[in-house]
């Protein structure tokens, strides 16, 4: 895999953790352009945003009008 790596002009990965993961175990990507290339799925980055202000499961619950308690 290292030999066609070395051969493009840019790394794309469908997401941030698939890029880190080749840059760690092919070190030389680093110096190549490595895009991160989204499929359409937005909902995901709502997720990762709620998460990090902190939303629960529950208070997303409540906030969509179900019992945060029932899952």
């Amino acid at each position: 895999m290292r030999f066609g790596l070395k051969q493009l002009d840019c790394i794309a990965a469908t997401n941030t953790n698939v890029l880190n993961a080749i840059i760690a175990d092919f070190p030389d990507v680093r110096r190549r352009e490595c895009r991160v290339i989204r499929f359409g799925l937005p909902v995901f980055d709502s997720i990762d945003r709620a998460r990090s202000e902190g939303v629960t499961p529950e208070i997303a619950r409540q906030r969509l009008g179900y019992d945060p308690g029932v899952y």
